[in-house]
């Protein structure tokens, strides 16, 4: 009896790999339309069965997706929809198949969910390393869909050990495939072919970073408790490993004036930070150690703080060594380099970096930034403390023209 495959919701529990595949093909077949009564229901229901739950609060991250899925925000995206050309129908796919990370297991979450509001079936492929706000989710997934048993056969989580047959099986009979992962795992995934019809996204590695105005942490400092609280959230969740999370910090002004903002920046990140709740493990010690000796005997760095200190510290003079990038363990680790003006964060911005969040910037500013930037860097440009909301617009894709298709009326 194989039981490779195991359900985590619906009614099934799959003991063969042919009962597998003969639930892909009899999954609900029935069109719905993106944005149906129905479906905008049952999202709304899973959102406030996290956000009435007390224990919710151990799972910030949940409150968040959460409140992105919240009836006011569904509305607001229903609404932009809405109010575009009327030429043609939209319709879903169909079947999307999800394949979830195993750092930052909960954004699976995001994909999956707009998919289905769009009116497509979801089969969600979980890691095996799933952590406690998974679990959690996924007892919220099961209250709700005992509530709305017809998305039974629209919405299937499951995990299986790295199989390459099973996922060609997979993605033969799906019209989506959506990969979050390490580039490792995305070139391995993209590897095995899909139905010839069907569409790919791929979320692979990303770097992201912080720009400080160092005049306005000298000048406004009645603001920076609330500005260091936001970083501290923006970086101490899911412990940098997210694709958002800022890793690195571009201090940008005179010398004088970097000098000073460090100092008063980093006096109110330890007032503020002796109060958050955060890990600082023993492993976690160990990654930044590991790290910070190994940059440093490359010369690609210089530590200003011990790697058993939270947060590490390491001053670098130019982030465009790829190695920066690709050995950063996240942990608590923060480079620091200094620049005098926007030309110079421009040369720093590679092709995988994807969101800037900035302190001091104004708009004028960061519009001179992104025409200065000679690649295809970064995907979004948000305030300090917005770094891990999410948007249907992500790594540059708008996931409701992506999980869809027009059918154009003349």
């Amino acid at each position: 009896m194989n039981r490779e495959i195991k359900f985590f919701t619906s009614n099934y529990f799959i003991e063969s790999d042919n009962q597998f595949y003969d639930l892909i093909s009899s999954a609900e077949n029935t069109t719905i339309p993106p944005f149906s009564d129905n479906v905008i229901n049952f999202i709304n229901n899973f959102s406030k069965s996290i956000l009435l739950d007390r224990n919710s609060r151990n799972f910030p991250e949940l409150v968040v997706l959460a409140d992105f899925f919240s009836k006011r925000n569904t509305k607001k995206i229903f609404n932009q929809i809405s109010n575009e050309d009327n030429n043609y129908v939209l319709l879903p796919l169909g079947k999307t198949f999800h394949i979830a990370p195993s750092n930052v297991d909960t954004i699976f979450l995001y994909s999956s969910l707009i998919a289905l509001m769009c009116g497509n079936i979801c089969f969600i492929r979980l890691s095996s390393q799933h952590s406690e706000q998974v679990n959690f989710a996924i007892e919220k997934l099961n209250l709700v869909l005992s509530q709305h048993s017809e998305f039974m056969k629209r919405l299937f989580l499951f995990t299986y050990k790295h199989n390459k047959e099973i996922t060609r099986k997979i993605s033969c009979h799906i019209d989506l495939r959506v990969i979050w992962g390490g580039d490792n795992a995305v070139k391995e995934i993209r590897s095995i072919p899909l139905n010839p019809m069907a569409r790919e996204l791929a979320f692979p590695n990303r770097f992201s970073f912080t720009v400080i105005k160092s005049k306005e942490v000298i000048t406004n400092q009645s603001d920076l408790t609330s500005m260091v609280e936001a970083f501290i959230n923006d970086t101490v969740y899911f412990d940098q490993q997210a694709c958002s999370s800022p890793r690195s910090l571009i201090w940008f002004g005179s010398q004088n004036d970097t000098k000073k903002a460090k100092d008063i920046f980093w006096k109110y990140y330890h007032s503020v930070l002796i109060n958050k709740d955060y890990q600082n493990t023993s492993g976690m010690m160990m990654d930044r150690l590991v790290a910070t000796n190994f940059l440093s005997a490359m010369n690609l760095s210089k530590r200003i703080t011990s790697a058993i200190d939270y947060p590490t510290r390491l001053k670098v003079h130019d982030l465009n060594a790829q190695i920066l990038r690709e050995f950063h363990p996240g942990n608590g680790l923060f480079y620091e380099i200094e620049v005098q003006h926007i030309g110079q964060i421009a040369t720093q911005v590679k092709n995988t970096d994807q969101t800037l969040t900035y302190f001091g910037l104004d708009k004028s500013e960061i519009s001179e930034l992104l025409f200065l930037i000679p690649n295809r860097g970064v995907d979004r440009i948000l305030p300090i403390g917005k770094a891990l909301d999410f948007s249907i617009i992500w790594d540059g894709y708008n996931l409701i023209d992506e999980f869809t298709r027009k059918v154009v009326i003349r």
